[in-house]
């Protein structure tokens, strides 16, 4: 009876108490935005198509307007042949009727140019691989032959040209041409007798940041990479929770108006509703820091960009899960969740709850079922396993496996709850 009591003292505190309320607001709040996900993705996806089609009005546009002008300029061309017919005589050599057809067909304005000439990225990061490594390519030769012979004036102006994305680590210091022309003997000494030792440094010192910038050129095209393909999600979560803090503010005004208690609760209601004012400063803030993440080191965008990308995609780590468990197993059990990915979840563009329902529910009674048949007592796991390669057991996938089998089914089943906690956000 003494326990009984201190169990019902202690729930009468718990569920009396202002953390509780704000719990039950919570949860609230979760459930009138269980949909507004996904009604929000939906409201993006319109929009991005809208903008396709305004995209492709006005490529159309442009074909028409470029059409039009090739005709105008066709038109006034015959008119002129017309005109000069008598006049016009055959060109004698073969360059002067090359050179007598002008492109009027391919005259377009400088503005559609600029706006059609826009390359793709991975084709921009490999030009500006391929500019650090002419860069270092050239310093080296600039280095090796220095102590050989005098530059001239065109070996300067070449030196000088370098490319906008070398660094000031790599790009060679130049001298001015009368230095070049007349050098003086004391240089010529001092290259000769220059030690191998630090050339060697050098070649070390420019292979180190030709590396270096490579890799800091992959980082960033892999973070512009993974915040495009995540853009979605993160303006989604910041919408969700300013609806959410604003769903929250609005439930504490109907308790204030509600309730009719005294001076001392109200002024701790006042506390919880200054509480959301500073969830909503919290909202404010991680807009700020948001915006200013691009003033943060590329280590921390790389990581940034790989959480709201995972938190994105989370449905491709419970494919793979999927996958990894089929290979590991090899059984019967298994087989259904690879087939579910092709016959059931790529046939709409957003998986069903009711598909990571059955997913979930299906992928715990597979543990259950391997873990009750995983005892030493069953004939099977008793004696040597060879003896059971080709039966029932093994081509089921109940036998009693390594924990290479065991670890994939548990990392299934995490990435299945991860995924779903997304889902409820």
């Amino acid at each position: 009876d003494g326990v009984c009591m201190i169990f019902l003292l202690l729930q009468k505190r718990i569920f009396g108490s202002y953390y509780w309320e704000h719990i039950i607001s919570e949860l609230r709040s979760q459930a009138k935005l269980a949909s507004q996900g996904a009604a929000l993705f939906n409201e993006m996806l319109c929009k991005r198509i809208e903008q396709d089609h305004q995209r492709d009005e006005q490529t159309l546009s442009k074909i028409t307007r470029s059409l039009e002008r090739i005709q105008e300029q066709q038109s006034k061309l015959n008119q002129l042949n017309n005109k000069d017919a008598l006049i016009l005589t055959e060109s004698s050599e073969h360059f002067e009727v090359i050179r007598s057809g002008d492109h009027y067909m391919f005259e377009y304005e400088l503005e559609q140019q600029d706006e059609e000439e826009k390359q793709d990225e991975a084709i921009a990061v490999q030009e500006k691989i391929l500019e650090v490594l002419a860069a270092n390519d050239e310093d080296e030769n600039v280095d090796d032959t220095t102590a050989q012979q005098p530059r001239t004036s065109s070996d300067t102006q070449e030196l000088t040209t370098t490319s906008p994305t070398s660094l000031p680590v790599i790009t060679t210091t130049t001298t001015t041409t009368t230095d070049i022309i007349l050098p003086t003997s004391t240089s010529a000494e001092s290259t000769s007798v220059e030690p191998k030792e630090e050339k060697s440094k050098k070649k070390i010192k420019i292979i180190l940041t030709k590396i270096y910038l490579i890799i800091w050129i992959i980082v960033d095209y892999f973070i512009d990479l993974f915040y495009r393909n995540s853009r979605d999600y993160y303006e989604v979560s910041i919408k969700l929770t300013q609806m959410k803090s604003d769903d929250k503010i609005f439930q504490h005004e109907l308790m204030r108006l509600e309730t009719n208690i005294d001076q001392a609760s109200i002024i701790n209601i006042d506390q919880m509703a200054g509480g959301d004012q500073s969830n909503q400063n919290a909202y404010q803030q991680s807009v700020s820091q948001s915006i200013n993440s691009s003033k943060r080191s590329r280590l921390y965008r790389l990581y940034d960009s790989i959480f709201y990308f995972s938190m994105y995609r989370s449905e491709f780590l419970c494919y793979s899960t999927m996958i990894l468990n089929l290979i590991t197993s090899g059984a019967l059990l298994s087989m259904p969740l690879p087939l579910s990915i092709f016959l059931w979840a790529t046939l709409s563009s957003r998986p069903s709850e009711k598909y990571w329902n059955t997913v979930l529910l299906y992928t715990e009674v597979i543990i259950v079922v391997k873990y009750v048949f995983q005892f030493k007592y069953y004939l099977w796991n008793a004696e040597a396993p060879d003896a059971y390669r080709l039966t029932a057991i093994n081509i089921i996938g109940v036998d009693r496996k390594g924990t290479a089998s065991s670890i994939a089914d548990l990392y299934l089943l995490l990435s299945l709850f991860f995924h779903r906690s997304i889902l409820k956000v």
